[in-house]
């Protein structure tokens, strides 16, 4: 017995030493210009250049000038926050049992221009730029006693000149860890400040790796990728909504590639996962073949036009890249991100809407779905693990007929990573309930208070068509889509079908958001019909049936209208008695 208990204290301490053997180390030295507390918050890699950080995984305190973390392998986002001083935030990455040192120099507080406005941004709003409170100019100051928005304790910024995000430091602060920054918080008086108080100085923060460490290649890395997300992310919404089309499309994409092919070249040996990640990406968005496929889908094209696109030669080059990349791409290296691989569910809705694509490839429908569950399963991250499963059902919320995949994804999720942030947080099963709310199904009854002080109820409305718009004012592609709501509106009358909006905001943006864009339908506050609708994006649109059944989800578009009349049309030729037996039960 006493032999097996010293074997068993002696495999623990193996166990413990193997792993903290396996863990890497990063030190810094700091050089202050004020004697205050300074945080050093830590977050995954691939939140680096997000405003929104995410839960930071450690949090530590610098002292003495100095600070350190253990951390496992991998691509991290180091931040340094403190009242008197700007924030720094940098990407640090630690491969297996190394120890990095970088050395940070923190500059005092300033901005970097001349104040010309102010406004107000903060959680009374979802610190978006729209509905900001406008701060006005006495002299040297900036005042607003407009709070009746803000509740006490509630966290605001002020934009500078409708661009710079900043805190005052003569005003009360508290660090958000969510987004790895100082904020003011209210406490109930008007908010003002003099703009002495926010100097405006050229230097800057540094940060310095030592020469031949791999951080000073993978900081410039980062920089650079950050330049290309920013195009991608203004490329991508304007080809896929059609404000890019034809050949001004595929143009825009060709010099997106030769612009940046050359980088990928230049850092595909050292950094291949991070290459061959954001190679996919682009791939999946802005090769010219997904650029037409998207454009045929916005055409509502049939199944023979895309075989055309299925069977050309730029087609089987596209094909034969991505076989390439995911031939390459490594679930168990310390630089995966997660966020990339679900993607590829787009390529599983071609596989399954072409017979010829499935021949041609000799592949099932189901092919990519396999390989990204597979890639999950294999991830040395659990919770890396759990996200790839989570944006892989988000993928399918936005396919028509897909929920059933989404649903056994999120159960997956949920039976295997109880303890991820998704599950822990309740975002997987409210995910569920949006998967499960869908055509076919009856519409979950509600019963709210429009904002004219009007009660409505989706029974109400029995024997009509109801589309029902989930939105908030803070929401952009919400705003976006008046216009089509708006024609919608005037192609039906209020007898055949009601228009609902139904909101998750603010209850004075909202208002004031109204009263200067007048709508012509019924809208209300609704949290509680967002919830039990598992509403996850917005906008998210509905349209049920005069029996309350849903009969189609997200139409939205410049052909709303359109398609609208088309499914009202569909669903009238085909109702069956079924359904209007159904009807009678429930009303």
């Amino acid at each position: 017995m006493r032999y097996a208990a010293f074997t068993l204290i002696f495999l623990a301490l193996f166990f413990n030493s193997s792993v903290y053997a396996q863990q890497s180390t990063l030190t810094g030295t700091v050089e202050q210009s004020y004697d205050e507390e300074i945080y050093v918050l830590l977050y995954p890699g691939e939140a680096y250049g997000r405003n929104w950080l995410g839960q930071p995984l450690d949090t530590v305190m610098v002292a003495d000038g100095s600070f350190e973390l253990l951390v496992n392998p991998g691509s991290y986002v180091v931040v340094l926050e403190g009242a008197q001083h700007d924030r720094i935030s940098f990407p640090a990455l630690l491969p297996t049992g190394v120890s990095e040192k970088v050395a940070l120099t923190l500059a005092p507080f300033h901005i970097a221009q001349a104040i010309d406005s102010v406004a107000l941004i903060g959680e009374f709003n979802g610190w978006k730029q729209e509905n900001s409170i406008a701060l006005h100019r006495r002299d040297s100051r900036w005042v607003t006693e407009e709070t009746a928005a803000l509740d006490t304790g509630g966290q605001y910024q002020f934009l500078i000149n409708g661009k710079q995000r900043t805190y005052v430091p003569t005003l009360p602060t508290k660090i958000n860890g969510i987004r790895g920054q100082l904020h003011n918080y209210y406490q109930g008086d008007a908010i003002e400040f003099d703009s002495a108080d926010m100097p405006v100085r050229s230097v800057s923060s540094s940060v310095s790796w030592p020469d031949g460490s791999i951080n000073a290649n993978y900081q410039t890395l980062r920089d650079s990728l950050l330049v290309i997300e920013q195009e991608r992310r203004a490329l991508i919404p304007a080809i896929f909504s059609g404000e890019l089309v034809g050949e001004e499309a595929q143009d825009k994409a060709l010099i997106y590639w030769d612009r940046f092919g050359s980088l990928y070249e230049k850092y595909a040996s050292r950094f291949p996962q991070i290459v061959a990640e954001n190679r996919l990406t682009d791939l999946l968005y802005l090769h010219p073949v997904m650029i037409k496929a998207s454009q045929l889908e916005q055409q509502s094209a049939v199944e023979k036009t895309y075989d055309s696109l299925f069977q050309s030669a730029q087609f089987d080059n596209f094909m034969s890249r991505i076989h390439e990349i995911t031939a390459t791409l490594d679930p168990q290296s310390y630089l995966m991100d997660p966020y990339p691989i679900p993607r590829l569910a787009r390529l599983d809705q071609y596989l399954s809407r072409s017979m010829y694509l499935r021949n041609a490839y000799s592949l099932n429908e189901d092919h990519y779905y396999q390989y990204m569950v597979d890639y999950a399963d294999s991830a040395l991250d659990d919770e890396k693990a759990a996200t790839i499963l989570f944006m892989l059902s988000y993928e399918y919320l936005r396919e028509e007929n897909a929920s059933d995949k989404g649903i056994s994804v999120l159960e997956k999720l949920k039976a295997e990573y109880p303890e991820s942030e998704e599950v822990k947080l309740g975002a997987v099963d409210k995910q569920l309930t949006g998967m499960r709310t869908i055509a076919g199904k009856a519409a979950p009854e509600f019963a709210v208070k429009t904002l004219a002080g009007d009660s409505l109820r989706l029974t109400d409305l029995a024997g009509k068509y109801v589309y029902i718009d989930f939105w908030g004012s803070w929401c952009r592609p919400c705003l976006d889509e008046f216009p089509n709501l708006i024609a919608l509106s005037e192609a039906f009358s209020t007898d055949q079908l009601q228009i609902v909006g139904l909101a998750q905001d603010r209850e004075p943006n909202l208002r004031k958001y109204l009263e200067e864009h007048p709508l012509p339908y019924p809208n209300a506050l609704a949290p509680q019909v967002v919830e039990a609708y598992g509403i996850t994006s917005f906008p998210t649109t509905f349209l049920i049936s005069p029996s309350g059944v849903i009969i189609a989800k997200n139409l939205r578009g410049e052909n709303l209208a359109e398609l609208v009349k088309n499914k009202i049309e569909s669903h009238e030729a085909t109702a069956t008695k079924t359904e209007k037996s159904e009807t009678e039960q429930k009303y």
